[in-house]
């Protein structure tokens, strides 16, 4: 911006050339989109240099009202107040965050301690684990050793999954996992389970019933369709197969029990191993029981980068 503004004083023969230069900022912002250079991340690319962008299309701007024969010097003015205003801005918020005394920052620790860490944090932290009823104890007991695990065989897709069930057990929407896209992408994948060829839905009337039946898998020509009401999941009587079933996904929250309720059926339509056991209310209105196979993985990831 400031050389720029120098060179202006050298090159008013020159304005086209002068405000072709003002594009540069603004090719070297789209450039750096284009080419990732965030990582991939980009939740976090968004919030450390969404400023950069607008400076570069302020001073795009800033060089046309020139070559469109503007004021100079009112232009000049307006585009170096308005920049520094919001880049120090950006600034100051990201310091501001940082430099609060309640943010906990365990990223240069190791999975397993930081994970450890962040749950201790909670504890002591989190005005709300007392109203939640939130069993501490009990988190650390079903997933420190899941990220254990993942860090001695560097499973990534591992990690980002005990991250997800940490988000679930607290129950806040205004907590986010954050980081690669298709890791994250990979771990929801993992927690969704298998496609048996069908998802479920809990009915007004409290019964679930199939939805979204796929007619080229075996679950469409063993009887169920659009409609069915599904009775058991692997012998189990649906109602209790659905308690305490995990609704996690990337996108949405279900931080209602009325909400949690009518979402573990699409859930639970995921959980099952290679052999999958489902009783429902044939068209003879009489309960059948099938045995299915995985039809494939639902938002099958492979060769996931890091």
């Amino acid at each position: 911006m400031v050389v720029l503004a120098v060179s202006h004083h050298f090159m008013k023969k020159h304005i086209k050339i002068w405000s072709a230069l003002c594009l540069i900022p603004m090719l070297v912002y789209i450039i750096f989109l284009i080419k990732e250079h965030y990582v991939g991340n980009a939740e976090l690319m968004v919030y450390r240099y969404a400023a950069f962008g607008v400076v570069a299309l302020i001073l795009a701007l800033w060089g046309l009202a020139i070559f469109l024969k503007r004021s100079y010097i009112a232009y000049t003015i307006i585009t170096m107040v308005v920049s520094t205003v919001v880049l120090l801005g950006s600034i100051i918020t990201i310091w501001a965050v940082w430099l609060m005394p309640n943010v906990a920052n365990y990223s240069r620790l190791g999975w397993t301690e930081s994970f450890e860490k962040t749950i201790d944090y909670l504890e002591q932290e989190y005005v709300l684990s007392d109203w939640k009823d939130i069993d501490y104890d009990k988190i650390r007991e079903e997933l420190i050793p899941m990220v254990e695990e993942a860090e001695k065989t560097g499973d990534e897709v591992g990690f980002a999954v005990a991250l997800y069930e940490l988000k679930y057990e607290i129950n806040d929407g205004h907590i986010e996992v954050l980081g690669d896209a298709g890791i994250r992408d990979a771990a929801i994948s993992r927690l969704a389970g298998n496609d048996y060829g069908f998802s479920m839905f809990r009915a007004k009337s409290g019964e679930v019933v199939a939805v979204l039946v796929d007619e080229e898998c075996e679950c469409y020509e063993k009887g169920i369709h659009d409609g069915t009401v599904i009775t058991k999941w692997n012998n189990t009587p649906i109602d209790e197969a659905t308690e305490g079933v995990k609704c996690i996904d990337r996108w949405h929250s279900f931080q209602t029990s009325e909400n949690i309720y009518i979402a573990q059926p699409i859930f639970l339509a995921g959980q099952g191993g290679e052999q999958l056991e489902v009783t429902f209310i044939n068209d003879k209105n009489k309960e059948e029981t099938i045995t299915l196979a995985p039809c494939g993985e639902l938002f099958k990831q492979e060769n996931i980068g890091t």
